[in-house]
């Protein structure tokens, strides 16, 4: 189970949101700390909140250990991309040689290529050099040459080590993670609390006091849509997000279209993707975080894939209830 789900944030603000609100509502209080006072709110109380915030602060996504683990990810995506256009290469060269429709060319064929995770990649590559083999005295004809086989064994064995690193490069994000969110439910908690104590006492005695005390929350609703062709992406970066984020996806025409985060703007769909079918009235509801995004892991590129024949259009929905 992901860490973000494990545990979930308390509020809708992104981490540097919550940080100036702090800075922002601890000079507030501290501007009325006669009158808050007897209500709990003490200069100590406030100095405890101070140290909080910059403990959080000391946690932040720039740790190196988080950097570490987002360049382990990258480097896997990058490996996994280089294979993959090594191995389109020889079974193009195979769809030239033989036909789309001779048997053959079927023997190279990968179905959903586009779509592999980095593991099957690596399985998926030992049929293509042992095919490539067998055939290399045709398909030199077409360009095919030994060394372009050797290339992918070659890429497939620097990415096995990469893949074997995912494991502790997910287990060292996640318990980041967890630290994380943990440090910073707690300290919008103690914001919240002071704030609400704050805008009670003012609200009937001085409300533009009161409304120092609001902590605003971003729900701004952001629609797209477009128009993509076959085996078209679009791609957008987001960095503003949480995990319960909500996205509203639609298809109104042609067949389908594939949702998901990736670490570059080319990933390949990892396992939160969400395909979604042609529908011209109801739209799927899911998050952030459903969709892969994980700010920590550097999976903040929004992606758009067409993997059909047909044209299609999407509408898409971010934010909101």
């Amino acid at each position: 189970m992901a860490a973000s789900s494990l545990t979930p944030l308390i509020f809708s603000l992104s981490f540097e949101e919550l940080i100036q609100a702090c800075i922002e509502k601890e000079a507030f209080l501290r501007r009325d700390i006669k009158y808050l006072s007897p209500r709990g709110i003490t200069i100590l109380r406030l100095d405890a909140f101070a140290a909080e915030r910059d403990s959080f602060i000391a946690i932040s996504p720039n740790r190196m250990d988080k950097n570490i683990s987002t360049q382990g990810f990258k480097a896997r995506n990058i490996q996994a991309s280089s294979l993959m256009k090594s191995i389109k290469e020889v079974i193009g060269i195979a769809r030239n040689t033989f036909g789309i429709k001779s048997a053959q060319y079927k023997g190279f064929n990968i179905k959903g290529l586009s779509r592999l995770s980095a593991e099957m990649l690596c399985t998926q590559s030992v049929n293509i050099v042992t095919k490539g083999k067998q055939n290399l005295a045709a398909m030199s004809l077409r360009g095919l040459k030994n060394c372009m086989l050797t290339k992918i064994t070659t890429k497939s064995n620097a990415l096995l080590p990469l893949i074997a690193a995912t494991p502790t490069l997910q287990s060292n994000s996640e318990e980041n993670t967890v630290i994380r969110r943990t440090a910073a439910n707690a300290l919008y908690f103690e914001l919240n609390q002071m704030c609400q104590t704050a805008t009670i006492f003012f609200t009937d005695r001085n409300k533009l006091k009161a409304n120092d005390y609001v902590i605003y929350h971003r729900d701004k609703i952001l629609i797209r849509k477009g128009t993509l062709k076959q085996n078209e992406i679009i791609t957008r970066k987001a960095t503003h997000l949480t995990s319960t984020t909500q996205f509203k996806l639609k298809v109104p025409t042609g067949k389908s279209l594939k949702f998901y985060f990736g670490m570059t703007e080319t990933s390949i769909p990892e396992l939160n993707s969400v395909t979604v079918m042609c529908n011209t009235k109801t739209f799927v509801t899911t998050t952030a975080e459903k969709l892969g995004y994980d700010k920590e892991k550097g999976l903040i590129h929004f992606i758009i894939r067409n993997n059909n024949l047909e044209t299609a259009t999407f509408i898409v929905k971010i934010g909101g209830k």
